[in-house]
Formats: structure tokens, C-alpha cells, sequence
């Protein structure tokens, strides 16, 4: 049987005991059953989340690999996921890859959809800022940038002004300073707290694959 996968996580068979509250959770460690779509570490619990073309997101425990938490977040491949360091939450992304994409937050200890909605395409990338007070995910639109309230998905306004497409944005710790990269080739920084932009950096233009570093003093990318 062929199958085409673009990245797999390979762990042993065991069976793992998960408790919240008073109510026992068996969990089956037994891998995607298709395709890693992303993978996101969380510096506070220690675990590394996964989610794939099944639609489940798998929490692991480290340094050990076992299955702490499992969650069938949707019946469609997911496509993008993104996690809140401030807690246990999971933003996901997913498609069926034709015309439906959708956008949904879930609390992965309790298996609790906060809120999803609909979207027109799937975002060029999706984060949360470091508290956890919003979400932000850029669109193919000269106002690429949409804020949510990471808990209840109404929209936020802290940038009032169009900037050309943001394929990646980094949130600073204090949750007041954003800082962009324009695939027109920019770095800019933003007051959050005004919504006026500090500065504009030009740079090299359509670079693939963005991460900052945690404090974003550094940016990497490739073209």
C-alpha cells in the first residue's frame, strides 16, 4: 500500500494513563495514523505537539515520547497549527483541500473547542502572542493582519492601517511591540498600544520558511 508522506514520527507501542480531575483517560500510543502536518513545542509543559492529515493533535511528554493527550480536532487534514506558551491551547487550521478552511481553538487537557470560524483561505502562518491574549493570522490582502481574542474569536483592532501582505509576525513578550516581515521585502515594527508603525527595514524580498528567535532580535528565512 502506497503512501506518500511528507513527514512521520515513528514511536514505540505503550499504553499511558492520563488523569483530569477524577476521571481516568487510556490512552493508546500508536502514532498518526497519515501524514505530520506541524509540530510546535511548548517550553512550559515540556511536550511537543503534534497534528496531521488524520486531524488529530497528539501531546507528548519529553523527554520519554509518551502520549499524554490525544484530540480528533477535525475530520479534514490539518493544515497549520499553532500553540499558546501560556497554556494548553492549540490553534488549528484545516481543509479539505477545496473550498472548505477552517479556523478553530481548542484546549487539548480538556478536549474543549473554544471557537471556530470560517475562512476564505488558509493563512500564510498563525500564532499566538506570548500571554495568550490573541491570536493573529495573516491573509493574501494589502490588510493581511487579522486579531482575535485567542478565547472567544471576536475581532481585535490594533492596526488600523493596510501594510501589504505579513507572511510571518512575531509578538513581543510585554504583548505591545509586533514586528512583521512583508513578502515585498520588509522588516517593520509596530506599537501595538497606538497602532502606529515604529520603523520599516527594507530586506530581501518573497524569503520562505521565517522563524525568529525568542527574544526577535534575529530573523532567519531563505530564498
Amino acid at each position: 500500500m502506497f503512501k506518500k508522506c511528507v513527514m512521520s514520527i515513528l514511536f514505540f507501542i505503550a499504553i499511558t494513563l492520563s488523569t483530569f480531575g477524577d476521571t481516568p483517560r487510556f490512552l493508546i500510543n500508536n502514532s498518526h495514523t497519515n501524514s505530520i502536518s506541524a509540530i510546535e513545542y511548548s517550553e512550559l509543559s515540556n511536550t511537543l505537539v503534534t497534528a496531521g492529515n488524520d486531524g488529530k493533535l497528539k501531546v507528548w511528554g519529553l523527554p520519554d515520547g509518551k502520549l499524554e493527550y490525544q484530540l480528533q480536532a477535525s475530520y479534514t487534514q490539518i493544515r497549520k497549527m499553532a500553540i499558546s506558551q501560556s497554556g494548553s491551547y492549540a490553534a488549528i487550521i484545516s481543509s479539505d483541500g477545496i473550498n472548505v478552511v477552517e479556523l478553530s481553538v481548542w484546549n487539548w487537557k480538556t478536549g474543549k473547542k473554544l471557537f471556530s470560524k470560517r475562512l476564505k483561505e488558509v493563512p500564510l502562518f498563525i500564532t499566538f502572542s506570548p500571554k495568550g491574549t490573541f491570536l493573529v493570522y495573516g491573509k493574501t490582502d494589502w490588510n493581511s493582519l487579522v486579531f482575535l481574542n485567542a478565547k472567544t474569536g471576536s475581532k481585535r483592532y490594533p492596526i488600523r492601517e493596510g501594510f501589504g501582505i505579513v507572511s510571518s509576525a512575531f509578538i513581543s513578550n510585554s504583548e505591545k511591540t509586533l514586528l512583521t516581515y512583508n513578502s515585498s521585502g520588509s522588516i517593520q515594527y509596530w506599537d501595538l498600544k497606538n497602532g502606529k508603525r515604529k520603523t520599516k527595514i527594507p530586506t530581501t524580498p518573497d524569503l520562505k520558511n521565517i522563524s525568529f528567535t525568542s527574544s526577535g532580535r534575529y530573523m532567519t528565512g531563505y530564498d
